[in-house]
């Protein structure tokens, strides 16, 4: 440990990261979604554990201590996974400052790397033709709720944790379509918010719960094989490569994920015309700036987004549909 000046501990009490941390995570839980809490505790780990590890506690940890982390640490991680890193320990000091454990938030002198790009490709109109069609016969129970939770997940883009939360109640069928509800505890921005889909994702949906049989508003929508409890995400997973594999896909060659659906989604919500704004709303971002990595990635489809959204060309095809009757007339009288 360096000679620099240490962080004092203002109050007694014990102070071990690994004590502090859980006591970080408790107060978090009663404002924050279940999926935050896991990133939490999974990317202050890597920060707190190794300074433990070397025998420090909050009040003997310097500045020193934690560029002795980034140096030891940036070149074995991913830029995106650094920055996590980076980002947790900087709300974990911020809330030991507004607790009175220290006074100063030195995880706030730690710099980010680059942002990676985060861009995953998304799926083919051909990959998903054929995934469904490995699905479509819907013979047994696991093939139809796999089903209907793909073109949920296509339709709405929702978070895997987003899908798997979702409650009878939440759900809502009508002669439009229908729409569901994601709740504040179970988004990443804890923020609530209500996601309509189609009449085909409706009728699909119909079907899915006539087989599925009735059960209590508080049932998950996806429950398990037995009728009762969640689905579970990493059966989902499982089962998601075996049927990516099928239809000759290669997990192993390309990203095949539940994830991947929300970048499709996304991609081919601009690609159709959509506007960033509106996609932030349904998908839950928490602002636009995300979302620009979709945007880049169009490159040609901006043209077909521009030739058939063209503001010109709106206004001068209803100029002459406005006067094309007069036209017709003075023809008439011409003749």
């Amino acid at each position: 440990m360096s000679n620099a000046t240490t962080i004092k501990l203002v109050t007694g009490g014990a102070d071990s990261y690994s004590y502090l941390k859980e006591k970080f995570i408790t107060s978090k839980k009663l404002t924050k979604a279940e999926n935050t809490i896991a990133f939490y505790r999974l990317t202050l780990g890597y920060m707190l554990d190794w300074l433990e590890g070397k025998g420090l506690t909050l009040s003997t940890t310097t500045i020193n201590d934690l560029e002795e982390w980034a140096a030891e640490h940036k070149p074995k991680m991913k830029n995106t996974t650094y920055n996590h890193a980076v980002t947790a320990a900087r709300v974990f000091w911020n809330w030991a400052v507004s607790r009175n454990l220290t006074d100063t938030n030195i995880a706030k002198e730690i710099g980010k790397q680059k942002a990676d790009d985060e861009y995953v490709d998304p799926f083919s109109d051909e990959e998903l033709q054929g995934m469904f069609a490995q699905l479509s016969h819907k013979t047994t129970f696991c093939d139809h709720r796999a089903y209907v939770l793909c073109l949920v997940l296509l339709e709405c883009g929702f978070r895997i944790t987003e899908a798997l939360n979702i409650k009878m109640k939440h759900l809502t069928l009508d002669s439009r379509g229908g729409e569901i509800y994601i709740t504040a505890e179970n988004c990443k921005t804890s923020k609530g918010r209500t996601v309509p889909f189609s009449i085909h994702v409706a009728n699909e949906l119909e079907e899915y719960l006539i087989r599925r049989k009735p059960g209590s508003a508080d049932d998950y929508l996806f429950c398990s094989s037995y009728g009762t409890g969640q689905f579970e995400r990493h059966n989902f997973v499982k089962q998601l490569k075996t049927i990516a594999k099928k239809a000759g896909i290669d997990p192993e060659a390309r990203q095949v994920s539940p994830h991947v659906f929300r970048h499709t989604f996304a991609t081919n919500y601009l690609k159709n015309g959509g506007d960033l704004l509106s996609l932030k709303r349904l998908g839950g971002w928490a602002n636009t700036r995300i979302l620009e990595r979709y945007v880049k990635y169009l490159n040609d489809d901006l043209r077909e987004i521009q030739r058939s959204h063209s503001v010109v060309d709106h206004l001068f095809k209803k100029k002459a549909a406005d006067n094309k009757p007069v036209i017709k007339q003075k023809r008439q009288r011409l003749a």
